[in-house]
């Protein structure tokens, strides 16, 4: 439902559009004298061609009339234009529209593959790349939903929710009336370039060719074009909700999705501007080409616009620069300097590493001997024996303070063992590094600098570097470090969550050299027979590692805790293995993030075996892991900070915890540590208790302001990006799915308690509104929660005070007011302008829908629950849009989603 704001916008280009175009009104006029167009379907009276700007009904019809008689985005067919003569646009000939016809084979709507949209922008052509393979353009806003920027600047395919690796191709074709099928479909194998976000909006993809159908480049003009020059694009223009749908929908003729040819001209071009031009777009064109048909060449890639107004492109010398360079910037790390690039791979043989001791099953003290892990049949067989071995230590790979047990057949550490002293601990500065061969085992077993060409991996050290760093040799346990045997493939992805999984053992460090204690760590990968291979080496991928520490208890004994770095992968596979329905309930595989897990666990997925550790972890011993592990599940913690450890069982003493006597004090301690179970109140829980306890006229506007300040603060941005919206049938069993299995985070329960007392509390009030409107009084309380943090002094609109009108857009709002000005009145026109009054589906599934639709899709290509509906749930972690088009992948969300708070509802 339009608003008073979006009428004004209207007049305002419309007279740009009368004044800017010759003949306009006098072509509408035609065009209706003549049954063109029916001016009832827009809602508008042919009246209104006469009268004043300001006096016409519904300036948003006569706009889309205007630009439909004006600029009109013709049809496509078996790649001809079905050209349309405009007789007030005297520029455009037929003639022109066929010099350029051959250009449209060239231009494919950018399709996704494991996505839950099926397509996001356009692309063409633009250079050929060999081997059977051409370049093709397209917006990295565009690129971006199925892709990450990587440190080279080339782009790396993410994952789904449920772990499938996401893809595109491009449809060639995807014309009115075309056939379905894959005849015209071309696969994206890679993302050469994907620009940063502080650079033009521009992502270099290359696809597959073959005989059959090989498009050929669409040229770049010789010059960038001139004001008034005469263009057009193609692309796919799709339904796009952030216009007036109705007449929208007339003016597409409700044919979205279809390759088109949209003629206009080129409004603003000069040096240092923003190449501008009045070609009639949607979302969908992201990405289309913008063509002279003057020099019959690309003159620039359009990346956004507003229907009716104006659209912007990026020019052909971005263009031009794109393809000469590779990149649009110097990238970091893309040309190393000539001393660093001559630091080839070096080799150590037996003598070079004769005096190393390797790993000490004894460090810890007498009686707390950390022996190397039992192996499975088939493990010791797989193992290389290195030229050196000892007696009784046939595999391993001695070192200063730490050892490896290397595996033949998957070229990689299968498990290294470390000990740390934190009392003697020596920080060492990190200088070039230089890797080694280790010749104790046949080089051809190990993984040199080659294997790791691929910008999207990394050498990762099983043995990190700073651990065996300690005490007079300090200096050769971290070179020792830099061997390609203690070095496993990990991908680039594996760092998002690495911050926590290296804070563990900073953490033991910190606790050791403060307390004195000593540590063993055993570290290694999960091998999978499905972990993908790399080529050239075509060895394969862990994606995921795991790491055990044990430490001497302070009641004498062994301490011993259990972790995972995963998207959860090894989780679902417990879950499989029991036949748990969870791994199929909405099991959802999120981005890598430190787990704390059973040693049991880690026996279980490794073929080793930890007799000595497995009674001494404290996880098996709480009374939530043995109820887990009675009923057949695994038993796991997710982890968000050090202090989310379980390093104590209910009763037990933590390592470096003093455990006092006396029957008072533990009485005492006992009380206080259940207090503090309950979490103290919130900021928004005390701004609502204000609210509610208030009288006072005066301090009520104050609270009232203060909320409206604390909503500006944690409010979710909304995630708008250019693009198709996925359609409801689309996600509806993903809703399904994901609210079946959602559960609260346990240290958020408090706080979704509290929003499901407040809705009940609001009810009434929530069901004086809905009732005038059809809509539920939970979807009303829950926007109510989401926009306005339950502030009943304010506008549901935007929070502006009720005592007047809106100020801030929409602008006044309600057009009626003054009396009333009761919150209830306001609420009844802000819900009917976002067009829920009168809607029938309140089913649980499609309410979703409307929420993650009003607060935006941007979310879905980040592999990312919206926090709008998951937040403080096990669906979501972290990610959030903190700015228009900003994300910042380690934001937290401080609202409860609306989902959650539907499930806490009982809905």
């Amino acid at each position: 439902m339009a608003d008073h704001d979006s009428h004004e916008e209207a007049r305002g280009r419309l007279e740009s559009l009368f004044s800017g175009i010759p003949g306009a009104r006098e072509a509408v006029a035609e065009a209706i004298a003549s049954g063109q167009i029916d001016p009832t379907r827009f809602r508008v009276n042919q009246a209104d061609l006469g009268t004043r700007l300001e006096h016409v009904g519904n300036p948003l019809g006569l706009e889309a009339i205007i630009r439909r008689v004006v600029r009109p985005p013709m049809l496509i067919r078996n790649d001809r234009v079905e050209f349309v003569p405009v007789p007030k646009f005297p520029e455009l000939t037929e003639a022109h529209v066929r010099r350029v016809e051959r250009f449209i084979p060239s231009v494919g709507r950018v399709e996704f593959v494991n996505h839950s949209m099926r397509w996001g922008g356009t692309g063409f052509v633009i250079d050929g790349a060999g081997r059977g393979r051409r370049r093709v353009v397209t917006n990295r806003h565009v690129a971006k939903l199925v892709a990450r920027r990587g440190r080279t600047g080339a782009g790396v395919f993410l994952r789904s929710p449920i772990g499938m690796p996401y893809r595109a191709k491009l449809d060639m074709r995807e014309e009115v009336d075309s056939k379905p099928g894959t005849a015209f479909e071309l696969p994206v194998s890679t993302i050469v370039y994907l620009a940063d976000d502080t650079e033009a909006d521009v992502a270099l993809l290359e696809i597959e060719v073959n005989d059959r159908l090989a498009p050929d480049p669409i040229p770049l003009a010789g010059r960038r074009a001139n004001d008034a020059e005469l263009v057009a694009t193609v692309g796919y223009p799709a339904f796009d909700d952030r216009n007036d749908l109705a007449e929208m929908r007339e003016y597409f003729q409700d044919l979205f999705d279809v390759k088109r040819f949209a003629p206009g001209l080129v409004m603003t071009s000069g040096a240092g501007t923003v190449l501008s031009h009045d070609c009639t777009t949607l979302g969908g064109n992201s990405g289309s080409c913008l063509i002279s048909l003057e020099q019959e060449g690309v003159v620039g890639l359009h990346f956004s616009g507003e229907f009716g107004v104006e659209n912007a492109a990026v020019s052909v010398e971005t263009l031009k620069r794109l393809l000469a360079s590779g990149s649009l910037v110097a990238l970091p790390g893309a040309a190393a300097p000539a001393d660093v690039e001559s630091r080839s791979d070096g080799e150590h043989d037996a003598d070079d590493l004769k005096d190393r001791g390797g790993y000490d099953p004894d460090f810890l003290g007498e009686g707390l001997a950390v022996p190397w892990p039992d192996l499975d049949a088939g493990i010791g067989d797989d193992l290389a024996q290195p030229s050196d071995a000892l007696p009784g230590r046939p595999y391993e790979l001695r070192y200063t303070h730490f050892g490896v047990l290397f595996s033949k057949s998957r070229r990689s550490p299968r498990v290294t063992a470390v000990n740390i002293d934190g009392e003697e601990s020596v920080r060492i500065k990190r200088r070039d590094d230089r890797w080694f061969y280790d010749l104790r085992i046949p080089r051809e077993l190990q993984l040199g600098q080659n294997a790791y060409e691929d910008p999207d991996i990394d050498r990762g050290h099983m043995v990190r570097r700073e651990d065996p760093n300690w005490g007079d040799d300090a200096q050769q346990a971290n070179d020792d470090t830099f061997h390609y045997t203690n070095s496993a493939l990990q991908h680039s992805s594996l760092n998002q969550g690495k911050t926590l999984w290296q804070g563990l053992e900073n953490y033991i460090l910190d606790s050791s050299r403060t307390k004195g204690f000593k540590a063993c760590v055993f570290t290694g990968p999960v091998f999978d027979d499905e972990d993908p291979e790399l080529p050239p080496s075509n060895a394969q991928v862990p994606q995921e590692f795991w790491k055990i520490v044990a430490m001497p208890a302070e009641g004498g004994g062994l301490h011993a805790t259990a972790y995972l770095l995963s998207q959860g992968d090894l989780i679902r596979r417990l879950l499989l293995k029991r036949s748990r329905n969870e791994a199929a309930e909405g099991f959802v595989l999120g981005p890598y993030r430190t787990f704390q897990v059973a040693i049991t666990h880690i026996e279980e997925v490794t073929g080793l075996s930890f007799p000595a550790l497995r009674g001494a972890d404290p996880l098996s011993r709480t009374l939530r892991a043995q109820e887990a592990l009675a009923d057949g599940r695994p038993a796991y913690i997710p982890l968000e900070s050090a202090e989310d450890l379980v390093l104590a069982a209910a009763g037990e003493t933590a390592p470096g915890d003093a455990g006092e006597a006396g029957s008072e004090d533990e009485a005492l301690a006992e009380v206080a540590s259940r207090v503090a179970q309950f979490p103290p109140p919130t900021l928004l829980q005390r701004l609502v208790e204000l609210q509610d306890g208030t009288g006072d006229p005066g301090q009520a506007a104050e609270v009232g302001e203060l909320l409206r300040a604390y909503q500006a603060a944690v409010a979710s941005y909304p995630s708008r990006e250019e693009g198709p919206a996925p359609s409801y049938a689309s996600l509806k069993p993903d809703y399904e799915t994901l609210f079946a299995s959602c559960q609260v985070r346990p240290e958020r329960a408090g706080e979704v308690a509290w929003h499901v007392k407040k809705l009940r509390a609001y009810q009434a009030r929530y069901e004086a509104v809905g009732d005038k409107l059809g809509i539920p009084w939970w979807f009303v309380g829950i926007t109510h929660a989401l926009e306005g943090s339950f502030n009943f002094n304010g506008h549901l609109h935007n929070g502006d005070p009720l005592t007047a009108r809106t100020v801030q857009i929409p602008k006044g709002r309600p057009k009626v007011w003054n009396p009333p000005n009761d919150w209830e009145s306001s609420a009844v026109d802000a819900l009917t302008m976002k067009g829920y009054a009168g809607q029938e589906d309140w089913s649980v599934p499609r309410a979703l829908y409307r929420f993650e639709a009003y607060n935006g899709w941007g979310y879905r290509g980040r592999g990312v629950h919206t926090p709008y509906l998951w937040s403080f749930s096990t669906h979501y972690t972290r990610g959030k849009f903190v700015k228009d088009k900003v994300y910042d992948a380690n934001a937290v969300s401080k609202q409860c989603g609306a989902a959650v708070m539907l499930k806490a509802l009982g809905v």
